[in-house]
């Protein structure tokens, strides 16, 4: 038989494999399978078209392709999911006629990096069967299909192989899905340029041209195309003739079948049917074997811990991966928690975490109309996203009793955007990247449950004992050490860019109590930060007004989400930081 069914689990509706493959004979299933070559090479055929899949690459089988896997390397490596349709198709009624392809040419294409460390993640939670897997896992495929709705849910033709359309605004993507998706639905009826226009509310020219420009061909042609796929089934499972196949998937005339499927298939229908009708499930034999689990979840690990790619600006790239496992309960392996020592006019105040508080102890009236312009002084890595790192390891540091602080906001002489000061505020009062620092350490102040790679855990106490805190900050060597040896603007930049490190923190939080817990989660790069809008519009010589200023205050801000969940027992929190970075999230029991 051709079909092939896939099992699941009552309560798990993912089918996950990782597998040696020698041969896996021509199917096909009504449910959607990712195909993720994790090691080696393997040779995927998939309806007309046959393509050399290597390290990396991922393949989507949608419903009903005919594809099979055979000339492969001996070392070769295949992580297959399934997803049962029926389960997600509540969430994503569309997902039974969806249409994905996420073979590109750009193999270092950000979404396509995105999606191998999900499909990454799926498996190493099934394969660890760590607590709350099976939701965990359920939760992330749903994330999944919508980043495929989102980018890789079209295709076009390069010559006789379907590759990925990608288009600049996702809208087009979606009316070109539901064109093929109706296509492929209706292929066997008298379908007309007009009923698609008719069903998508717009012209006929319109549809027309966005089917040419998505597909690189016509409507005539996709039509064409759809209906000899669609006829491949039949001619690999049945003894019906070629003419009643013709009729049966739409075709005016048996040798219009035939011209389009040798444009397709390089041969005729009947010379296909002897190539291949041996070679379907059920009668060719399947050669495969799945990988022994500890060994599958080693490589799994080394992939999450260091991905490759193939474009030489990925070189050098570095990739971490942590598990960190948390006992709420559990005993503190230190306290979180020191005072602030600001210098200046006010060397004598002392502050717990100044941030927020700071403001409205010490009140400062908002300085405008300053010259936007940058002075070649200082040290400029107080004006970035580093502090955030740079300032928790020294609240880490137990030989540090007191944080002194020299400035509460840099200087008025300077009259710039940013000064290279170890102020909190910038001269017009906008917060700096170390003002977000001490206001989230003033929040995460109690007990440490753990602490890894700039990764820390901290439990409330008093009338913050219901709330867990978590924050992870990406840096460097060479980062760190621009705060003793100091660094203008260009340096610092330099520096900066040039660190594309990839930090992944996967924190389990065992022991919560049954309830709804409400999860802050707040973000920031450095590109979203007030040092890289000056380096931007450095050439910019104005004077700040108020909404100028308003507009830069907003766009500096973190951004933060907030999400509810109902949690018994165990709570996964995924946190993955790319370049200079931070996330810290923050979790309380309602």
């Amino acid at each position: 038989m051709l079909e092939e069914k896939a099992g699941y689990l009552k309560d798990f509706p993912i089918n996950i494999r990782v597998s040696h493959i020698e041969n896996y004979p021509l199917h096909y299933h009504y449910d959607p399978e990712f195909i993720y070559v994790l090691k080696g090479f393997v040779t995927l055929k998939c309806g007309s078209s046959i393509y050399k899949m290597q390290q990396g690459d991922i393949f989507v089988a949608n419903e009903s392709e005919v594809h099979g896997i055979y000339n492969c390397s001996t070392d070769n490596v295949v992580l297959i999911i399934q997803i049962d349709t029926r389960y997600f198709s509540k969430q994503f009624p569309a997902l039974k006629n969806s249409v994905y392809r996420t073979l590109s040419k750009d193999r270092s294409d950000e979404n396509l990096v995105h999606l191998r460390s999900q499909l990454l993640h799926v498996t190493f939670n099934y394969l660890k069967r760590s607590p709350g897997y099976k939701i965990e896992d359920t939760n992330l495929m749903v994330d999944i299909i919508q980043f495929m709705d989102k980018y890789f849910a079209s295709f076009y033709f390069e010559g006789k192989t379907v590759m990925q359309r990608k288009f600049e605004k996702p809208e087009l993507t979606e009316r070109l899905s539901r064109i093929i998706n109706y296509l492929y639905k209706h292929h066997s009826e008298n379908i007309t340029l007009k009923d698609l226009a008719n069903e998508e509310f717009l012209s006929e020219y319109y549809i027309s041209h966005l089917i040419t420009t998505g597909t690189g061909l016509n409507f005539r042609e996709l039509l064409a195309f759809a209906r000899v796929e669609e006829s491949e089934k039949l001619l690999l499972q049945s003894n019906e003739k070629v003419s009643a196949i013709a009729r049966k998937t739409g075709f005016s005339t048996t040798e219009y079948y035939r011209k389009f499927f040798r444009k397709w298939y390089r041969c005729d229908p009947e010379e296909y049917r002897v190539l291949y009708s041996n070679h379907i499930k059920g009668f060719d034999l399947e050669k495969s074997r799945e990988i022994e689990k500890t060994k599958a979840l080693d490589l799994v690990t080394e992939l999450i811990n260091f991905l490759s790619f193939e474009s030489e600006e990925e070189v050098g790239v570095k990739f971490f991966y942590d598990e960190v496992d948390v006992n709420i309960n559990g005993e503190a392996i230190g306290k979180f928690g020191k005072a602030v020592e600001l210098g200046g006019e006010e060397k004598n105040e002392y502050i717990i975490y100044g941030g927020y508080f700071l403001a409205n102890v010490l009140g400062v009236n908002a300085k405008q109309n300053k010259k936007f312009q940058i002075e070649e002084s200082g040290n400029y890595v107080w004006d970035t996203l580093a502090t955030i790192p740079h300032l928790l390891n020294v609240f880490m540091d137990d030989s540090v009793k007191v944080v002194r602080e020299n400035n509460y906001s840099d200087s008025d002489r300077h009259k710039t955007l940013i000064a290279g000061e170890r102020g909190i505020y910038i001269s017009q009062e906008i917060a700096k990247p170390s003002f977000y620092a001490y206001r989230m350490f003033e929040s995460m102040k109690g007990d440490i449950l753990a602490n890894v790679r700039n990764c820390l855990v901290t439990r409330g106490r008093g009338e913050k004992a219901n709330q867990i805190s978590i924050i992870a900050c990406s840096t460097n060597d060479a980062i760190e050490k621009l705060f003793d040896r100091g660094g203008s603007i260009n340096q610092v930049q330099k520096t900066i860019k040039s660190f594309r490190d990839s930090f992944t923190y996967k924190i389990s939080l065992h022991g919560l109590e049954a309830g709804t817990y409400d999860i802050f989660r707040t973000t920031q790069n450095h590109d979203e930060t007030m040092f890289s809008i000056a380096v931007l519009d450095n050439s910019n010589r104005k004077k700040l007004t108020d909404e100028d200023i308003m507009l830069i205050d907003e766009a500096t801000v973190p951004k933060t989400t907030v999400d509810h969940r109902y949690i018994e027992g165990d709570m996964q929190i995924d946190i993955n930081l790319k370049n200079l970075s931070f996330t810290y999230v923050r979790i309380v029991k309602r």
